[in-house]
């Protein structure tokens, strides 16, 4: 898993990935050294749970993606099998791009946990 991380780290706009169990907890980790694996994973978690939430009273299915934009960046968090896989986005990538990119990554974590 940490092979694939690595490999997705350098695609372009991306500035580091994460994926998360869906009790919140770090499952592999490629982020820049001062940000706290626990937390993020946490935080992406709870994003999701709130999202479900959302999705349940608008009844239009389990999220599939979330994408948050931010002054400095982005965070797009996209199902990964009964996962998570949160990526920290540069401010100036292309997101429709790097979703397509994504994608591959996203199918062969799904696969993997799979097994």
């Amino acid at each position: 898993m940490e092979q694939m991380l690595d490999q997705l780290v350098k695609l372009r706009g991306v500035g580091g990935c994460m994926l998360v169990s869906p009790e919140g907890l770090p499952m592999a980790s490629h982020l820049r050294t001062d940000q706290d694996e626990d937390s993020f994973a946490a935080l992406v978690a709870e994003l999701v749970t709130r999202s479900q939430g959302l999705a349940e009273r608008t009844a239009i299915g389990t999220p599939q993606m979330l994408h948050v934009n931010f002054a400095a960046g982005a965070v797009a968090i996209m199902a990964a099998g009964p996962s998570y896989l949160a990526v920290i986005v540069d401010p100036n990538a292309n997101l429709a791009l790097l979703q397509l990119e994504l994608k591959p990554f996203v199918e062969a974590i799904t696969k993997r946990l799979a097994i």
